[in-house]
């Protein structure tokens, strides 16, 4: 009687057990922490020009002072520099103050430690962090470079061309790595699209489009441009055409492409696998916590995709939106103001909550 009650009692705690799995398991929507976006603060420092926000800070430019704050907006430390035709680049944890009549390039850390002078044997244009590399784009007497920024400050030409060069990828300069040109003539315009995979080069004109980006893997490369989807293979090029694409992001094995209001993700294939149709403005991309968030001039949307998809009103006419991690900032009329990502037992799902009427204060 006693071995019986035993087993009595396992059982009951097997059942209850199963019992309370299957109850997390369905109700898990129901009792997870959903996410919205608060503000946080408005930065005190005035007449900002642009703005970015690293793994620690947020580096702020008005032109002739580079202000470097904690993730909360408290002011950490200022460089200033007293030149006139002074211009910036950020690109990942780097600032780079650039002297355009001297043609050098004074980089710093997220902290504020001076870690190069840079001479730059042609005019700056633009200035990338790709796998670990720091790409500068310099064009001189009609011809585009790129170059690496070495560790001591030097720089190693990557690649050169007479035409205009509108976007590039480098995994590894000379060996793996992705070039969209432009050249006009008088039959019309052309996207000249280069690209390396493991040494072996090829390269292929698309007349009357437009090479918006491009991405590079040892065994492939995507071409995006205003028309058409195009992923090239050392033995076919496939491609998909896609109208009004704005911005793209590369994950793995998934592309995941903003057109027309809709987000689509598709796999290497160009199969398209998933899509979402946006319940508010966005233009731009990218990835938060293993999540998709898109954003606009004036609105963020955030967990695209999912059962807690929300949208957050920031304002109207923001000049320049950018997120990190849970931190997101955005610069309206010379200030910079705040806002983190946080937890949330509400329900948010395609509910656009407008926080722009709190954005003066």
């Amino acid at each position: 009687m006693e071995k019986f009650t035993e087993n009595k009692k396992k059982i009951l705690i097997a059942l209850a057990a199963i019992f309370i799995v299957f109850f997390v398991v369905i109700n898990r929507g129901r009792i997870s922490h959903n996410r919205e976006i608060e503000k946080e603060k408005v930065i005190s420092i005035e007449n900002v020009q642009d703005f970015h926000l690293t793994s620690k800070s947020i580096l702020l430019w008005d032109n002739q002072t580079l202000y470097f704050c904690d993730k909360s907006g408290e002011l950490l430390k200022k460089i200033n520099k007293k030149e006139e035709d002074l211009e910036i680049f950020f690109t990942n944890n780097y600032a780079f103050i650039y002297d355009r009549d001297l043609r050098k390039l004074y980089e710093y850390s997220e902290l504020g430690e001076h870690l190069n002078t840079i001479k730059v044997p042609a005019d700056v244009y633009n200035i990338k962090y790709q796998n670990k590399n720091i790409i500068i784009h310099g064009k001189e007497k009609g011809t585009e470079y790129l170059y690496t920024l070495k560790v001591d400050g030097s720089l190693e030409e990557a690649y050169k061309s007479d035409n205009y060069i509108f976007d590039f990828d480098i995994l590894e300069p000379k060996k793996n790595y992705a070039i969209s040109e432009i050249t006009t003539s008088a039959t019309g315009y052309k996207s000249i699209f280069t690209y390396v995979l493991n040494g072996n080069k090829s390269s292929k004109d698309y007349m009357s489009e437009v090479g918006l980006y491009v991405n590079v893997k040892p065994s492939s490369a995507i071409l995006i441009t205003d028309k058409n989807l195009y992923r090239s293979t050392k033995e076919e090029t496939i491609h998909k055409e896609i109208p009004n694409i704005s911005d793209a992001i590369v994950d793995k094995n998934n592309l995941y492409l903003i057109h027309s209001g809709i987000i689509s993700r598709y796999n290497k294939n160009l199969d398209e696998k998933e899509k979402y149709i946006l319940a508010a403005s966005g233009e731009k991309i990218t990835k938060v916590s293993n999540s998709i968030y898109v954003y606009g001039k004036n609105d963020i949307g955030g967990e695209i995709g999912s059962k807690n998809e929300f949208y957050t009103r920031i304002g109207s006419s923001i000049e320049k939106v950018e997120i990190n991690g849970l931190t997101i900032g955005a610069l309206k009329e010379g200030r910079v103001t705040i806002y983190k990502v946080i937890n949330s037992r509400g329900t948010n799902k395609n509910t656009l909550r407008d926080l722009s009427k709190e954005q003066d204060k």
